[in-house]
């Protein structure tokens, strides 16, 4: 659940950062390259600075399921499965925005005027 917070905060923040760029393709790829050269040198920071709880930490990054109750499970399989539901009746939407907003306007798609 922390990892799935984790992962909102980040997305939020990329958003925050492409605003100003008005979402450019190229400006969200470096904002998310940079992002991510952080979260790793912050995450080997912590490995270095860490005692044995960076085991636990390694278990995590190294994607092992070992240590996952079944309700935590359970909990993932409809989360995602939610979410690709969502996206599936959102796709549509999100082609159009990824193609331009002359483009998406034109096929009917209300866009906002950047700020």
């Amino acid at each position: 659940m922390g990892s799935f917070a984790g992962s909102i905060v980040v997305l939020a923040f990329l958003l925050i950062l492409g605003r100003k760029y008005q979402y450019a393709p190229s400006m969200i790829i470096l904002t998310g390259i940079a992002l991510a050269a952080m979260l790793d040198a912050l995450v080997n920071y912590s490995l270095s600075k860490m005692g044995e709880e960076k085991f636990i930490l390694l278990g995590w990054l190294s994607g092992s399921t070992y240590r996952v109750l079944p309700n935590t499970a359970l909990f993932l399989a409809v989360s995602v499965i939610s979410l690709l539901i969502v996206t599936l009746f959102l796709s549509r939407w999100l082609t159009l925005i990824s193609t331009g907003r002359q483009f998406a306007s034109a096929r009917g798609s209300t866009i906002p005027s950047p700020m």
